[in-house]
């Protein structure tokens, strides 16, 4: 697979991004931009691996505007966004913890977000998950037991 432009997407300043094989048909949307791609990318692998504790999981809205909802709880609770991202792509960073949330752009709006979270321990990732159930009104779902 190799990472491919499309430039008859354009999304803020930039374009879609996507993967693509060189001699097949298999093509996988990646990315609503590349700013957002790079900025996902760094935070998985250089910032999340700073932490002892991880999971990972879905983020589920009853409607439309998780990603709002999302920013606004995590933004009362001290997390900051290094970058500024649209509603497929979500960075959140404090002290004491990271998440990264992202879906594949399709559409306007997207009901659904995958995330890894990482924080400095247990009752921390669960007191943030809590956080996001309760206050931004969505439903958790973790990979991890």
């Amino acid at each position: 697979m190799h990472t491919w432009y499309d430039l008859e997407r354009p999304a803020r300043h930039d374009s879609l991004v996507f993967d693509r094989e060189i001699e097949g048909e298999l093509v996988q949307l990646v990315s609503e931009t590349f700013r957002e791609l790079l900025a996902w990318k760094a935070m998985f692998n250089f910032r999340l691996p700073t932490f002892p504790c991880q999971c990972k999981g879905s983020l589920r809205a009853a409607g439309t505007g998780i990603s709002a909802r999302i920013e606004r709880a995590l933004s009362n609770h001290g997390f900051e966004q290094p970058i500024s991202t649209g509603p497929f792509c979500k960075l959140f960073d404090r002290p004491d913890a990271a998440m990264i949330c992202r879906a594949t752009p399709r559409g306007s709006d997207t009901v659904r977000l995958y995330f890894r979270l990482a924080a400095a321990n247990d009752s921390s990732l669960r007191r943030i998950l809590r956080v996001v159930e309760k206050e931004a009104d969505l439903e958790v779902g973790t990979d991890d037991p």
